[in-house]
């Protein structure tokens, strides 16, 4: 799948770990009372919707599934999982080749507890 290619970024540090549970941790959320409070509006929340509806039209143009000879033409099946297996594959090389980092030892032990907590 050609979605990473773009997105690689050049000496990249890994807080992008931190950058995704976080983002993981609010789509989990959305929406969601707190305290009896609804944090989201009825336009945020159709905004979101039309984002997820024009990120996922791209993934399935950069994978390539308009051209009809692709075996999953006209499917949108699976596009955002392939995209959060690349970017964990890159964020993973990242890792690997910063992991001399102490600041990148440390970003990844933090981002682990915290998943564990949460």
């Amino acid at each position: 799948m050609a979605l990473a290619g773009g997105l690689h970024r050049a000496n990249p540090l890994c807080t992008a770990a931190v950058e995704l549970q976080a983002l993981a941790h609010a789509a989990a959320n959305l929406g969601e009372p707190r305290h009896g409070v609804v944090t989201i509006t009825a336009a945020e929340l159709v905004q979101q919707q039309q984002n997820r509806v024009e990120f996922l039209d791209q993934l399935y143009l950069l994978d390539g599934r308009d051209d009809t000879s692709h075996p999953l033409h006209a499917r949108y099946t699976g596009l955002a999982q392939e995209f959060c297996y690349q970017i964990g594959l890159m964020f993973m090389r990242d890792c690997m080749n910063s992991f001399h980092d102490p600041e990148i030892r440390n970003s990844l032990a933090v981002a682990h507890s915290e998943s564990a907590d949460g």
